[in-house]
């Protein structure tokens, strides 16, 4: 028969061992999900192979830019090498609007919002161009891209024009967004991504920048897609998007707005998209130092690139795809895109130009 000093040791180690039970349980979900961080670190799951949907893709319509002199291109990353990179991306498929009527009619309701006459005059099948009902100002709209191009000849009202009206950053931003909201344009994505403003001062009929806003005549809002698959768009201008709105600091509310642009490519849905090989970022380093690719900014003979990365690309009009691009920045703000998709699954290989040098 057990001593009650035995009972008292059995009973002791039980409590331990049904607190060590309980501190366990609490901690397995951590303890299992770091052993399996851990498993798969070194033993990666299978990648799927690219499946290629699409069949092949075209080339992506970078502007014709002609350069005096490519410059020399140097890699200076921090690692002194290239990074690693995913070696498969998503290509997503662009839905384009066909019911002509119904965008037409929209078209009329929200006119009258930003001032201009409900009825149109017809450019030809797809645009039509509505006119500013007080000002010389007019707007064009295609029926099947749902793309804008506002415009107003603010030199005709210029004595209007005087620093002092435009407001902060954040506000301009706001303000540039509700004028798509009001013609029932902006799509999710722009509404969620980012926003900048760039202020200037007009020397005759030319923009100079400026930082401070009380001083500034005009503000530019551009607005950016938000990121996809953690890629950030980029587009064509680089700071610049096709997405964008001109202000003016004026009082007079209907002169306010001197141009707008809405040019954006729809997605299906994150759904409709396939896989495709890349190129790879050091083939891609090789072919911008050897005259391909698209530079966006260069300022001196060489250029240093400091980081490689990969984003998707929004062109300045139609495109059918939204296609991934190698990024490359560097010193003195060198930028320049590479199509990243491998030339194995494009229409037809990229032409190399000669430049000289």
């Amino acid at each position: 028969m057990a001593t009650l000093t035995e009972v008292s040791v059995v009973a002791r180690k039980g409590v331990v061992f049904g607190i060590g039970f309980i501190i366990l349980l609490m901690f397995y979900p951590l303890i299992r999900s770091a052993a399996f961080a851990i498993y798969y670190k070194y033993n990666p799951p299978p990648v799927d192979p690219p499946n290629a949907r699409y069949s092949n893709l075209p080339l992506l319509e970078f502007p014709k830019i002609e350069y005096p002199a490519r410059p020399e291109v140097k890699l200076e990353t921090i690692t002194g090498g290239f990074p690693k990179l995913p070696t498969i991306a998503k290509v997503y498929l662009v839905d384009l609007n066909k019911s002509r009527l119904l965008t037409l009619d929209r078209y009329r309701q929200k006119a009258t919002a930003v001032g201009l006459s409900p009825d149109p005059v017809q450019i030809d099948d797809i645009r039509y161009r509505f006119m500013h009902t007080k000002i010389q100002a007019s707007m064009v709209v295609n029926l099947i891209t749902d793309q804008i191009d506002y415009k107003y000849d603010w030199t005709k009202d210029k004595d209007e024009i005087e620093p002092g009206n435009l407001e902060a950053p954040e506000r301009e931003i706001t303000k540039a967004r509700s004028f798509f909201d009001r013609l029932g344009i902006t799509k999710e994505d722009v509404a969620k991504g980012i926003g900048k403003a760039t202020y200037y001062v007009a020397t005759g009929s030319a923009f100079l920048p400026i930082n401070n806003y009380v001083e500034a005549n005009f503000v530019r809002v551009d607005l950016f897609r938000a990121d996809l698959d953690n890629f950030k768009f980029v587009t064509a201008g680089g700071d610049y998007s096709p997405i964008n709105l001109t202000s003016s600091s004026t009082k007079k509310p209907e002169l306010n707005i001197i141009a707008a642009s809405y040019y954006y490519s729809r997605t299906v849905s994150k759904d409709e998209f396939s896989t495709y090989p890349l190129r790879g970022v050091e083939k891609a380093y090789q072919q911008l130092a050897s005259g391909q690719g698209f530079i966006v900014r260069n300022v001196t003979p060489t250029a240093v690139v400091r980081n490689i990365s990969l984003a998707y690309y929004e062109s300045n009009g139609p495109q059918d795809y939204i296609q991934p691009v190698y990024v490359f920045e560097g010193d003195k703000g060198f930028l320049a895109y590479v199509q990243a998709v491998d030339e194995s699954k494009l229409v037809t290989a990229p032409v190399i130009t000669p430049i000289a040098k």
